[in-house]
């Protein structure tokens, strides 16, 4: 530990007495008196100090401190020493008393062009926009080539939106190309390109940006807005490439982050499909800067495309949370609770998105209104639901998902319909919904799959009413569907399943047994595929290996009435009566009104009467 002890110093500190101090171990901040000895030392120093005799240095500092030591700090008229703390205060980020240093060296010299550039680039900082323009207007009436006070007023314009105003400072500011202060003119190129990105004109950004980099090659921040550019103009590898770089230099950030250039290297992973490589990349990102939304928000998108919808609740919440009133990430957790069947929350959230801060993405509105349509047709509310698709392809008639939604709205809507003309009507409609989603998006298999289903109801219908030829041109048409679904993805269980249904309805038993098993292979857990293998083995004659599959697919669902009435026809086709009553009374239980079960079981009465009541 330092010693304590007492120390004389000689100084004609007010009224020139000698002042005892009690050294204490070092804190700079107790001592006025020597640290004004050595702000004087740093800062004020004449020109060729450091070629000086050292002894005349010490007369000279202590002539110097003399001088100072007898004014109040205050009242000090030294331009030099308010420029120079001014400058130290900015650099250590204690802007309030920067300007306070820097407006007493204006004080002191009124006329100093550079004085009010700095003075403008400190209320830059404290995010006082239109002072800092005036500051450098002041700036320019003294020196009119002041490159630095064009482009701290090109700042202060971006800041205000004022984009055209900020480009003709940028502008000015290179065209003159005179004095830049601390700065060069890579400050004046880099706004060009924000300024320039922000009005849409990518190209021009991304060209500036180069000019930046020419006079600074290792700015983190520029190779970040290079790397933004490159993604505009849909240049994902190159964006890469340049956020990577930033990482990698990882200097020059101002006031940002390296979390931003991760942030951006998600959004070009995300674009090319890349969903591992952009989680990893939101990932770090959010351990950089955890309290960025719009990350989370992202993140919650990656995680909904790669088909993980808890996953993706948990960033879609998580961005909620820290913007309650984003609707972007209210629209998020709204679709991907769709999918989780957590309609009614999911309603909430769509509505809260609706009314929430407006700053959509490009979908805008739509999004949120589709979203709701489905939310609403899970809860059984389909005459609203359709109101909610009409809207949204209203705002956005090339919005292909809202197209999709309408499409399953209206087939709902067909289901419920008591007339066989009032559902063919629904399911028309709900069939052209399916095509134009197609039109406009002709790639997604979910969307074919969802026109498959429609025609298969159609054809059911057609079949239901006696018209053979019109279903089986229904069946025909939704066998294409299901096939076209199945290239664009092979591998979802629900496409093969539902395909193996049209390949019964068509008498095409072989190869309606291929699809279950395709569709079991993919997911063993899929409780339909297990019932569709089942009806296919009975038609096939395959009665034991066809009771063996009712009664998988009941292991893995035992509420499904449906599964529970085919199980007992089953086995009272192998004259196991008492099983086959005992089926058919626990679909009964299920659904009352399960009409496989009660004609069987009419039929049994009548066959056997002493069957003709339920224990």
């Amino acid at each position: 530990m330092f010693q304590h002890y007492f120390h004389v110093v000689d100084l004609p500190l007010l009224g020139s007495r000698r002042v005892w101090l009690n050294r204490q171990p070092f804190n700079p901040w107790q001592m006025l008196g020597v640290s004004t000895i050595a702000l004087t030392l740093w800062f004020l120093w004449p020109d060729g100090a450091a070629n000086a005799n050292p002894s005349d240095i010490t007369v000279s500092l202590f002539e110097h401190n003399q001088q100072i030591a007898q004014v109040n700090l205050e009242d000090l008229e030294d331009f030099a020493y308010w420029q120079r703390l001014c400058r130290l205060q900015t650099e250590a980020q204690k802007y309030a008393e920067a300007q306070q240093a820097c407006e007493k060296a204006i004080e002191i010299r009124p006329e100093d062009a550079s004085i009010w550039a700095e003075h403008s680039g400190i209320l830059l900082r404290l995010e006082q926009y239109p002072e800092a323009i005036a500051s450098a207007d002041l700036s320019l009436t003294y020196n009119q080539n002041n490159s630095l006070a064009f482009t701290y007023q090109c700042i202060a314009f971006y800041a205000l939106q004022d984009d055209e105003a900020g480009l003709d400072k940028c502008n000015e500011a290179l065209r003159v190309n005179g004095d830049w202060g601390n700065e060069s003119p890579a400050l004046a190129w880099r706004y060009r390109g924000r300024i320039l990105a922000r009005q849409g004109q990518s190209e021009l950004a991304l060209a500036a940006y180069e000019r930046t980099l020419l006079l600074q090659p290792e700015d983190s921040l520029t190779l970040t807005y290079q790397c933004q550019a490159l993604l505009a103009l849909n240049r994902y590898q190159a964006a890469i490439a340049s956020c990577q770089a930033a990482l990698a230099v990882n200097r020059q950030w101002q006031s940002e982050t390296p979390g931003l250039a991760w942030f951006y290297q998600g959004l070009a992973y995300s674009a090319l499909e890349q969903y591992k490589a952009a989680i990893d990349a939101y990932d770090q990102s959010i351990a950089i800067a955890p309290n960025q939304a719009d990350t989370w928000t992202q993140q919650g998108w990656v995680l909904e495309q790669w088909d993980r919808p808890v996953e993706a609740l948990k960033s879609y919440t998580r961005a909620v949370e820290l913007a309650p009133e984003s609707s972007p990430a209210l629209v998020g957790q709204c679709t991907v609770l769709n999918q989780l069947q957590r309609y009614q929350e999911a309603l909430a959230a769509c509505q809260q998105a609706i009314q929430a801060d407006r700053n959509w993405r490009p979908l805008g509105p739509a999004q949120a209104w589709s979203e709701q349509a489905q939310a609403l047709a899970g809860l059984g509310l389909f005459e609203e639901a359709l109101a909610a698709s009409n809207r949204a392809v209203g705002m956005r008639p090339d919005y292909a998902r809202a197209w999709r939604n309408r499409s399953v709205v209206l087939w709902y809507l067909g289901v419920q319909q008591e007339t066989p003309e009032q559902a063919l009507q629904q399911f028309e409609a709900a069939a052209s919904s399916a095509r134009r989603s197609i039109e406009l998006a002709p790639n997604v298999a979910r969307t074919q799959a969802n026109l498959g289903r429609i025609l298969r109801s159609q054809g059911r219908l057609f079949s239901d009413v006696g018209d053979a030829e019109q279903a089986f041109s229904a069946y025909q048409s939704a066998l294409k569907a299901y096939e076209e679904a199945i290239r664009l993805d092979g591998e979802d269980a629900g496409i093969w399943s539902n395909y193996s249904v049209v390949l019964w309805w068509l008498g095409r038993y072989d190869a309606a047994l291929g699809a279950t098993d395709q569709a079991i292979r993919i997911d063993q857990t899929w409780a339909q595929a297990w019932q569709n293998r089942g009806a296919v083995l009975v038609a096939l004659g395959r009665y034991d290996a066809a009771k063996a599959s009712y009664e998988q697919g009941i292991l893995l669902d035992d509420q499904n009435a449906v599964a529970w009435a085919s199980l007992g026809i089953l086995q009272l086709r192998l004259e196991q009566v008492e099983a086959g009553r005992a089926s058919l009374a626990r679909a009964l239980l299920l659904d009352p009104e399960e009409p496989l079960a009660q004609q069987a079981l009419d039929q049994l009465s009548q066959a056997l009467p002493e069957y003709s009541t339920l224990d």
